[in-house]
């Protein structure tokens, strides 16, 4: 296949971003950011958690599950328009998109999906 310049490129700085964090900082950072999502979709007439309360069972990647917008579509939708990416879940009776929000994303990242939502 074609190798992804871009991204071999990048590695580099990415390493050291990541080495600046402890391995604290970088989960609290990802627990702040998991509750900010949490009380979103807690607000959020077309959203509801799908994912455990505790950290322990799932940590910073969670399911949102969604109403009123089949998941697949609201997916290829929100890249196409907004450049937003997650993975949609449409099956076994599931309407739900998976977040996994990293220490570089913020709250306003956050935000800007649901209120795209």
């Amino acid at each position: 296949g074609t190798r992804n310049l871009p991204e071999v490129l990048a590695m580099g700085d990415a390493i050291e971003f990541q080495r600046q964090l402890s391995a604290t900082e970088r989960e609290t950072r990802l627990q702040q950011l998991r509750a900010h999502a949490f009380a979103r979709a807690d607000e959020h007439p077309r959203a509801e958690r799908a994912s455990p309360a505790d950290w322990e069972l799932n940590g910073s990647l969670f399911g949102i599950s969604i109403r009123g917008r089949e998941v697949n579509e609201l997916s290829r939708a929100m890249y196409r328009d907004h450049g937003i990416v997650f993975r949609p879940f449409n099956t076994q009776g599931l309407n739900a998109v998976r977040l996994s929000p990293n220490v570089f994303n913020t709250e306003a990242d956050i935000d800007r999906f649901f209120d795209l939502l």
